[in-house]
């Protein structure tokens, strides 16, 4: 059953990524996650990623709007469901860790170009705070 809705959402993601149907796209997105998540069958785990989910949602739907993350994201989600059905759980491990990775920099490479104050990015929360590398 979890096996099949995976597939489904992803084959789904497919087809609004070709369409270039952004908020349908970011629908069909979050039920392929909640698809892996209830996979995984730990409950603990899917209350926290479903929470994170939620609070971060505005900012994961304007990732969306880049050029070609649609399809990105397609192939990402297809790299993911390639290696759960081979049961190949350090792969799929892998893949989604790159996904969710190239997720947090589109996001922040949109937060950085769209919401600059005195050339620094704004973070959601508050401007971000400086880095204490090179002294």
């Amino acid at each position: 059953m979890v096996v099949k809705c995976t597939t489904t959402s992803r084959d789904q993601t497919g087809d609004l990524a070709r369409a270039g149907d952004f908020a349908s796209y970011a629908q069909a997105n979050t039920a392929f996650h909640g698809a892996i998540y209830a996979a995984a069958h730990n409950r603990v785990l899917f209350d926290f990623a479903a929470g994170l989910r939620r609070r971060l949602q505005p900012y994961r739907e304007a990732q969306f709007r880049l050029s070609g993350r649609l399809a990105r994201s397609h192939a990402e989600h297809s790299a993911v469901v390639a290696a759960i059905l081979a049961g190949r759980a350090a792969e799929a491990h892998a893949a989604m860790l790159r996904h969710v990775t190239l997720v947090e920099s589109s996001v922040e490479g949109l937060l950085a170009r769209e919401g600059t104050e005195e050339g620094r990015a704004v973070h959601p929360i508050g401007p971000r705070p400086r880095s204490t590398r090179g002294g």
